[in-house]
Parts: structure tokens; C-alpha cells; sequence
């Protein structure tokens, strides 16, 4: 197994076994277009400012991740909070959104 890490504007960014993991708090004082593209899975454990796109993949937010921007991807899962628009094929909706949510398949856990 191979594990890499790196710390960014207070993010701690950690891939490992074909998984994203992003932990801790996104610089909320950049007034800059920030997103996040990925190409693999991803799971969200903290608060991120700005918007996440992964193509063709999975986004996690888990219950303690919080999002102020939106969010897009094929399977999506939300368990904490969004702050912005949810679009994927397969959403399920733990949490709370506070913008718009376009899928497919959209379920309430």
C-alpha cells in the first residue's frame, strides 16, 4: 500500500489504495475561483471553500465535511453540509444542501 500526503492552505491531502482524502479547514480568506477537480474517489472530512468536480467517479462528504460551493460528480453521497448545487447521476442526501440537487437518482437516507 502506498500512502502520499501533502498540506496545503491548512488541507491535509492524502491519497491512498485509488482514494482522495482531504482533511481539515480551506483557506476561507482567498476571494479567488477556487475548485477542486479529481479523477478518482474522494472523500471530504472537513470543510472545504470552493467547488468539487470529479468526472466519472464517487464524491463522499462525510457527517463532519461541509462544502461552500458545489458539487459534481456520478455517485455522490452527502453526509454533512452543502452551501451550493448537488449534480451527479446517483445522489443520496444525509445531510443538509441548501442550493439546488440535480440527479438522475436522488434519495434520502
Amino acid at each position: 500500500m502506498m500512502v502520499s500526503s501533502i498540506y496545503i492552505n491548512g488541507l491535509d491531502i492524502s491519497f491512498s489504495n485509488g482514494e482522495l482524502r482531504i482533511k481539515g479547514i480551506g483557506n476561507k480568506t482567498d476571494s479567488s475561483t477556487k475548485e477542486l477537480h479529481l479523477d478518482k474517489n474522494g472523500v471530504i472530512n472537513g470543510n472545504v471553500d470552493g467547488s468539487i468536480i470529479i468526472k466519472g467517479n464517487n464524491v463522499v462528504l462525510q457527517i463532519k465535511g461541509s462544502v461552500d460551493g458545489n458539487v459534481t460528480g456520478q455517485e455522490i453521497v452527502i453526509e454533512g453540509d452543502v452551501d451550493g448545487n448537488v449534480t451527479g447521476q446517483d445522489i443520496s442526501v444525509k445531510g443538509d444542501i441548501d442550493g439546488n440537487v440535480i440527479g438522475q437518482v436522488v434519495r434520502n437516507l
